[in-house]
């Protein structure tokens, strides 16, 4: 799939191995949440340009992306270089905040290992980090050059984020008004645990929105039927 932006085109692409995810290369800095390390132990072995982070939203911040940018500047990044985000909306977040930012911009890539980012934020360009307290007040429109989805990350999910997930993409079904709607509640249980082809439903939803997303990228009219549902869950 790929997704129209102001910075150009750019592609989901879907992975049946997790490790085809992972582009060991010289210019690829990885920036991975620290549970991570524990769902998969071996997946960065070999590979020396990983910082692990603790994802969580009071580290969505400055203070601690600037932690992460001084790292970064030790092991010698540079402007050629890729940022790569392994993790759900917090690691996006920060990684999409810092990759704007250093050296003017550099480019990135992002691998979403939760249902939530799989289905949602990993399209639309939109990041943006908390300052002083108050959430999502720094932020940019800044979009991944690849997005590399894999629905093997998820069986180390716990349930409430299965929940979560689920919750996301039966957002976005009753917004495109989806022929999947009545499949999707009757196959709920089954993708609790799941047993089903998530996949199916990851797609359609990033579908429903990279039509929203192409006509308004930038948040200021159409795009704003996405905050269905958020707008009171925030409050």
């Amino acid at each position: 799939m790929k997704i129209k932006s102001h910075r150009g085109k750019y592609e989901v692409i879907f992975k049946q191995n997790i490790k085809d995810t992972i582009e060991p290369k010289d210019n690829n800095f990885f920036i991975v949440d620290r549970e991570i390390k524990k769902t998969q132990p071996s997946l960065f072995k070999g590979i020396k340009n990983v910082i692990y982070i603790t994802a969580k939203e009071d580290n969505k911040n400055l203070e601690y992306s600037s932690l992460i940018i001084s790292s970064l500047i030790k092991k010698n990044i540079k402007k050629n270089c890729i940022l790569i985000a392994v993790g759900g909306g917090i690691t996006q977040d920060i990684t999409c905040f810092i990759a704007s930012t250093l050296f003017r911009g550099i480019g990135w890539y992002f691998i979403p290992t939760t249902l939530l980012a799989q289905a949602d934020s990993c399209i639309g360009s939109k990041s943006s980090i908390n300052f002083k307290g108050i959430k999502n007040l720094l932020g940019n429109f800044y979009p991944p050059k690849k997005i590399f989805c894999c629905s093997d990350f998820l069986k180390t999910l716990p349930t409430q984020q299965i929940k979560s997930g689920l919750g996301e993409i039966l957002h976005f079904l009753f917004i495109g008004n989806s022929k999947l709607l009545r499949t999707f509640i009757a196959d709920y249980n089954n993708l609790l645990i799941l047993d089903s082809n998530i996949n199916r439903y990851i797609k359609e939803c990033l579908s429903i929105k990279k039509r929203t997303i192409e006509k308004d990228e930038f948040d200021t009219g159409s795009r704003q039927i996405n905050n269905f549902g958020h707008t009171f869950g925030h409050a």
